[in-house]
């Protein structure tokens, strides 16, 4: 699968575990100062709530098939209450991690080491799927990818139950999990195994009972009932223009070069079997319909065997230079965009509720009333209540043209400009 090996000494097990950790939290390390945003607000009084009764999560789906990620906030806000920090590094390490697993996946698959590391350390940087790191309501997806690697290394050492386990867990981490299971299929057949076999009833049980969970829950999960998924040909619209906003503009300087190299193109059933893989990765996303492409969160078990991908095209241009180059452009462009680019919107995603508590912070409890509020989800505003000193209320925190008039309530306006909130209507 990967030719062109270079024959260099090997780094031992434990550098490479170190260096990868090192390019990912490096990568994402501005991460860590961010607040808490939007949706994080509701998922924390979630997490609350989910430790105190488990089982409260099956009157909100589809948050019941995200049981991980509360509990890692439950449990981060136990031991640093309401401070995001040590939930942005868990997600900083749960990525690093990830680039460890798929470092130890491509060796089994046949990459040599030097490829395989290389592989592990674009998918550490790769700021496509930043929402995975940098949103902790995201988190879920990168744990997702931490549970398909771990399967997909269990299933090729032979070590079916322990794969299948990883698979349950998988389960009730994101509700797209079911994906796994054809990512095994789809490596077993690039490795060349024989896929038409009873191998994979492993699967079928926990399968079923996910299926049968799902349809319990649906009638009161929004995401159906409120058609914002649903099978249709839109979805294929959404898959050519993720997977464009995905492979850009890598994928597109690496067929031109090899073509200009090489004097010829790459094999189209190299290319059409790559764009499957990454297909097959996105699948359980593209039926949604609020919105033609896939937010970045979506696409981070697709960016996994992106890194391969490219690792591969890279490897099979002959010019020692064109490699070397490539290769340092393509981890210090990732950085650079994450660092100067990627963070500052997260930070200005989070401006609107970071700017309310520094304002209600200081006061003493009491209503308030919010103009021009940034989120269409009056929720996020009251939320905020999670992290305020004791003895706020979300009852006290209400939205102009949402709720009825309060003469008596503080007003407070949003100034998207200077990103701060105005007394005063």
């Amino acid at each position: 699968m990967y030719p062109y090996t270079l024959h260099m000494k090997r780094p031992s097990s434990v550098l490479c575990v170190l260096m990868l950790l090192g390019v990912s939290v490096f990568a994402y390390a501005p991460a860590v100062g961010n607040g808490y945003i939007a949706d994080d607000f509701d998922n924390l009084k979630y997490a609350r709530a989910f430790l105190d009764d488990p089982g409260f999560l099956f009157t909100i789906p589809p948050q019941n098939f995200r049981m991980t990620t509360f509990l890692v906030m439950g449990v981060g806000d136990r031991i640093l209450p309401s401070q995001p920090s040590i939930l942005y590094l868990f997600s900083i390490l749960i990525h690093a991690l990830n680039a460890v697993l798929l470092y130890r996946l491509l060796l089994r698959l046949g990459a040599g080491w030097r490829e395989a590391l290389v592989a592990a350390g674009f998918f550490a940087v790769f700021q496509a799927p930043q929402e995975a790191v940098m949103w902790l309501s995201a988190v879920a997806e990168a744990m997702l990818g931490t549970c398909v690697l771990a399967m997909l290394i269990l299933w090729i050492d032979g070590r079916r139950g322990a794969s299948t386990l990883v698979y349950c867990l998988a389960l009730f981490t994101k509700e797209s999990a079911p994906v796994a299971m054809l990512l095994v299929v789809v490596v077993d057949w690039l490795r060349g195994q024989d896929i038409r076999s009873f191998r994979y009833a492993w699967f079928v049980p926990p399968t079923v009972g996910f299926a049968m969970i799902f349809w319990w829950v649906s009638t009161t999960n929004p995401m159906v009932q409120e058609g914002l998924y649903a099978f249709g040909p839109h979805a294929a619209g959404v898959l050519l223009r993720s997977m464009h906003r995905l492979v850009w503009p890598w994928l597109y300087l690496l067929v031109a070069a090899h073509a200009v190299v090489t004097r010829k193109w790459v094999g189209t059933a190299v290319l059409a079997r790559a764009l499957g893989v990454l297909a097959v990765a996105m699948s359980p996303y593209l039926f949604v319909t609020y919105t033609n492409a896939l937010p970045s969160r979506h696409v981070y078990l697709a960016s996994i065997g992106f890194a391969a991908i490219i690792v591969y095209l890279v490897k099979g241009i002959p010019s020692p230079r064109f490699r070397q180059a490539f290769v340092a452009v393509f981890l210090v462009f990732n950085v650079f965009y994450l660092w100067t680019r990627k963070d500052g919107q997260f930070e200005e995603r989070a401006a609107p509720t970071t700017a309310l508590l520094e304002v209600l912070e200081p006061r003493e409890p009491g209503p308030v009333m919010i103009y021009d509020f940034a989120y269409p989800y009056p929720s996020i505003a009251r939320s905020t209540t999670q992290v305020l000193p004791s003895g706020w209320a979300e009852s006290m925190i209400r939205l102009d043209g949402v709720d009825p008039p309060c003469p008596e309530c503080v007003a407070l306006r949003w100034d998207p400009n200077s990103r701060e909130y105005v007394v005063g209507r």
